[in-house]
């Protein structure tokens, strides 16, 4: 179907391939791959010319190794309500927390 049909059907056949594509990253070690790669070019950055992006870099890399440790650990990323997902929501985390007080 070409980009005329598409536009004059309204049935816009990209929008699969974005979900798959954005499906792909719903894996813990390719966010850990990433994470970890975008940490070592902040720190590259940094190490040739000193600037701020060192708070950034030590955020990803720590992000990445958390990613890590959960794919180590078989665990599925959690998706919190404040970001769009249907996981965790905020009523959910004060209420763990009233009970582990």
């Amino acid at each position: 179907m070409g980009c005329v049909e598409e536009f004059k059907s309204l049935n816009f056949a990209i929008y699969a391939q974005c979900d798959q594509f954005v499906k792909q990253f719903k894996n813990n070690w390719v966010r850990t791959v990433g994470y970890l790669a975008f940490a070592s070019i902040m720190f590259v950055s940094v190490v040739i010319n000193t600037t701020s992006l060192i708070a950034p870099g030590i955020t990803l890399f720590f992000s990445g190794a958390c990613y890590g440790i959960a794919a180590l650990k078989h665990q599925p990323p959690a998706a919190s309500t404040i970001t769009g997902g249907n996981g965790i929501s905020i009523s959910s985390v004060s209420a763990i927390g009233r009970t582990l007080v």
